[in-house]
C-alpha cells in the first residue's frame, strides 16, 4: 500500500515539476514569440507523459482507444501553436485543428460493437464537439484573463478526475489528475509570461486530453452524458462573463463572479451523476 500510494503521489507530482520546468526553459531558449505559443502546451504534454508513463509504464504503447491519450497530447502540443502563428490565416488554423479533432475522434473512440450510437456517429460527434470547444477556448483566450481561463481548465479536470474515479474507475481519474496537475504548470507560468499566447497554446490539449478521458467516462459507465460534456466544457462558461451586466465588474467581484460561472456547470455534473 504505501508503494502504490508512493507512486500515485509521484506520478501527480511529477507532471507539475515537468510542465513548469518545460515551459521555463522554452521561455529562456527559444525567441520571444515562438516560446509564448509552444511553452504552455509543450510543457502540459511533457508534463501528462511523465505522470502517464509512471501510472501506466506497461502502456506506453498504444495497444487500446485511452492508450492514445499521452500521444496525441504531443501532437496538439506542436498542432496547437503553430495554428497561432501569424502569417496562417483564421481559415488554416481552424482546418489544422478540425484535421486534429478528427483524427483525435477516430483513435479514442471505442471500436466497440455495443456502443449506444454507431462508431461513425461517435467519431462525428465527438471530433465537432472537441473542434467547437478549442474555438471557444481560443477566443475567449483573446477577450479574458488568460490566468483565470488556465485556472478554468485545471479546475474542471481535476473535478472530471473526481467523476472519473468515484463513478467509473480510479485508473482513468488519476490520469485526468495527472493531466490537471500538467495544466497546472501552465496556470503557474503565466503568472510572470503572456498568459494569453501560453494559454491559446493550451487550448488544443485540454480538448483533445482531457476531452479524451471524459470520453473514456462516457462509453464505460452509466452516468448521463451531460455529466462528462459539463465537465469538460465548464471554462467556456466564462463566456458569459464577457457580456453585460458581468463584463462590468472588475477586481474580486469580477474574480468571483467567473469562479461562479466555472462551478456551476461542475456542480450540475456532479448532482446529475448522484
Amino acid at each position: 500500500m504505501r508503494f502504490e500510494l508512493e507512486t500515485i503521489a509521484r506520478g501527480l507530482l511529477l507532471p507539475v515539476v515537468v510542465s513548469i520546468v518545460v515551459a521555463w526553459v522554452l521561455l529562456r531558449v527559444l525567441p520571444r514569440n515562438v516560446a509564448q505559443r509552444f511553452a504552455g502546451a509543450v510543457g502540459c504534454a511533457v508534463g501528462f507523459i511523465a505522470g502517464y508513463a509512471l501510472l501506466e509504464p506497461r502502456h506506453l504503447r498504444p495497444s487500446t482507444y485511452w492508450q492514445w491519450l499521452p500521444w496525441l497530447g504531443i501532437v496538439t502540443a506542436i498542432a496547437g501553436p503553430v495554428g497561432l502563428v501569424s502569417r496562417i490565416p483564421a481559415v488554416g488554423r481552424w482546418t489544422l485543428w478540425l484535421v486534429i479533432s478528427v483524427v483525435s475522434a477516430w483513435l479514442l473512440v471505442p471500436t466497440w460493437a455495443d456502443l449506444n450510437l454507431s462508431r461513425g456517429v461517435y467519431v462525428t460527434l465527438f471530433a465537432a464537439s472537441l473542434f467547437l470547444l478549442t474555438m471557444l477556448l481560443d477566443e475567449l483566450a483573446l477577450r479574458t484573463s488568460g490566468t483565470m481561463l488556465a485556472l478554468s481548465l485545471c479546475i474542471s479536470a481535476l473535478c472530471g478526475a473526481v467523476l472519473l474515479a468515484v463513478f467509473v474507475s480510479v485508473r482513468f481519474g488519476l490520469l485526468t489528475v495527472a493531466a490537471a496537475a500538467a495544466l497546472s504548470g501552465c496556470w503557474v507560468t503565466t503568472f510572470r509570461n503572456s498568459a494569453r499566447d501560453l494559454v491559446r497554446g493550451v487550448t488544443l490539449f485540454y480538448s483533445v486530453v482531457v476531452g479524451g478521458l471524459m470520453l473514456t467516462g462516457q462509453v464505460a459507465a452509466v452516468l448521463p452524458t451531460a455529466c462528462f460534456a459539463l465537465m469538460l466544457a465548464a471554462p467556456s462558461m466564462l463566456w458569459v462573463c464577457e457580456f453585460p451586466p458581468l463584463s462590468r465588474s472588475q477586481g474580486k467581484h469580477a474574480v468571483m463572479i467567473q469562479l461562479v460561472a466555472i462551478g456551476l456547470p461542475l456542480a450540475t455534473a456532479f448532482l446529475l451523476a448522484v
